[in-house]
């Protein structure tokens, strides 16, 4: 059931990952006219508080992130936020992961910081 406090769908979960509910659409079921070309990316963090930036592809159509060794991430769309922490950014709890739901992204980035010899897992449709 989609959930009235959070219409754009965008939702942080920790644990298992269970499906989520963008605009009254169960994704899981979704058609692949929507997600048309997986890709991963795998952005490994050489420095604590540095900000790395990955650009995402032209009309990019979702975006999963979170870390492999289970750390807590600070994310944004805008450079210059996250490392140093410079509000307004996201935290990802540890454990979590960070997903847009269905969404158009055209020329963006993810700007994040995490913990030394981590690995930042992005997951993106376009």
């Amino acid at each position: 059931m989609p959930d009235p406090n959070n219409p754009m769908g965008r939702q942080i979960m920790g644990g298992a990952i269970t499906p989520v509910y963008v605009a009254g659409f169960d994704t899981d079921s979704m058609t692949t006219a929507l997600r048309t070309v997986p890709n991963i990316h795998n952005l490994t963090i050489l420095a604590n508080n540095t900000e790395y930036q990955f650009a995402l592809p032209y009309i990019c159509r979702r975006v999963t992130v979170y870390s492999r060794g289970g750390n807590e991430l600070r994310l944004s769309f805008a450079p210059g936020v996250v490392g140093p922490p410079n509000a307004p950014y996201l935290t990802i709890p540890a454990n979590a992961i960070y997903d847009t739901g269905e969404v158009v992204l055209t020329g963006y980035s993810i700007y994040v910081v995490g913990v030394i010899n981590d690995v930042v897992e992005i997951e993106y449709w376009w």
